[in-house]
């Protein structure tokens, strides 16, 4: 048997963890909330997460061959005992709360827009927390280490390498983690040698090399789920102070194009007054049929838009013609990470895994079981995000 050692740094606040039932204190009260346990970085979860960029890394059509790959690799009841990950020691660490009191995050800020889910309002005095009406959620720190010994066969722990090179540039753990939160750096002696002269781009893209040596090959379709493809954009952007730095930077290209304008509509993107227009307009409960489908949807579902100041609403869901099946969910197809480059320096960079929205097209956009349905309207709003002129592109094998 062959191993590896290698260590997870949170570089970016996680949030990883289970639920339960616990009392905790809200602005001075007990009440009893789901309280997320902090438990660390746990092996299922990591586990999972190197399942995801197996699958992603590999980008096989036939879903059966790709599954015995992914069981002769990690395990299954079929193929027996795959690769073990042992978790090897930590750092000390202490539960961390996002926002609050003591350190106020406001409504539409870039930690609360990036946070939304784990980060919720609570009221004007507090602002927006991961302590919130409807949670209390911890998160593990950036700077906090996680050790962990790997032992399998030779290509289990060559094709485990690959999974983490792919992790180290573009993945993170917990809630959010598609979003900045949660990234993570992976220290091994895994990847190339960062040479005087070489820029973090040239870095990249070596291991990317390292990934793929003989590059993507064949893969000109468009894929049925998330992985590497012709289709697949990345940008990095230039060095940042921090976590913080970076999410600003992230969210400012939201800004310029995704995000409507409520006191300023005229500035807000083309893409998104349209989108704005429509949903209201759709949002009628008398009218079964949509005009058209947002273009922000590509970013992904639940697509839920609402008004409380106006009163109007609207959800779009994927339907079968006969309205007896549905979709709410599609994973986010961009990838945001903070990463810590060779240089120690910190950078923005943006993954997009183009593939087919939904992987049936039996499926097609309405708003209600029995309304009309339209194809999901393309790429466009994402295709704008990652075409940010300031960012360098990061060219794939």
């Amino acid at each position: 048997m062959h191993h590896l050692d290698f260590s997870l740094k949170i570089i970016s606040p996680a949030f990883v963890a289970g639920t339960m039932e616990k009392e905790a204190h809200l602005m001075g009260r007990s009440v009893k909330h789901r309280l997320i346990e902090h438990d660390g970085l746990r092996v299922p979860s990591l586990r999972g997460v190197l399942r995801f960029w197996f699958r992603a890394m590999e980008g096989i059509a036939d879903t059966e061959l790709l599954w015995k790959k992914e069981s002769d690799i990690f395990g299954s009841t079929d193929s027996g005992q795959g690769l073990r990950i042992i978790p090897v020691g930590q750092t000390p660490w202490t539960p961390l709360v996002i926002g609050g009191e003591k350190d106020k995050i406001r409504g539409g800020d870039p930690l609360a827009y990036l946070g939304y889910g784990p980060l919720n309002y609570v009221n004007k005095e507090v602002g927006v927390s991961s302590h919130n009406k409807s949670i209390f959620r911890d998160a593990i720190p950036e700077g906090t280490v996680f050790n962990f010994r790997a032992v399998g066969k030779r290509e289990q722990i060559d094709t485990l390498k690959n999974c983490l090179r792919l992790l180290h540039l573009f993945g993170g753990i917990g809630s959010r983690s598609r979003r900045a939160w949660g990234s993570l750096a992976v220290g091994s002696d895994i990847f190339a040698e960062f040479n005087a002269g070489d820029s973090v781009t040239d870095w990249f893209e070596k291991v990317l090399k390292q990934v793929w040596p003989n590059g993507l090959g064949d893969r000109d379709h468009l894929p049925a789920y998330s992985a590497f493809s012709s289709h697949t954009r990345v940008r990095i952007s230039a060095a940042t102070r921090d976590y913080l730095e970076t999410m600003k930077e992230f969210h400012k290209q939201f800004e310029e194009v995704r995000l409507y304008k409520i006191f300023h509509p005229e500035k807000s993107h083309q893409i998104a007054r349209r989108d704005h227009d429509l949903e209201v307009r759709d949002s009628d409960p008398r009218n079964n049929d949509l005009h058209d489908v947002p273009r922000r949807i590509a970013y992904g579902m639940p697509y839920y838009p609402k008004s409380r100041n106006h009163n109007w609403e609207i959800e779009y869901k994927g339907y079968t013609a006969d309205g007896k099946e549905s979709i709410d969910r599609r994973a986010s197809p961009l990838f945001l990470k903070v990463f810590q480059g060779p240089d120690r320096k910190f950078y923005a960079v943006s993954l997009f895994l183009k593939a087919q929205f939904f992987s049936d097209d039996k499926f097609k956009l309405g708003k209600v079981p029995r309304g009309g349905r339209l194809p999901f309207p393309g790429w466009e709003a994402v295709d704008k995000f990652i075409a940010n002129e300031d960012w360098q592109r990061i060219t794939l094998p």
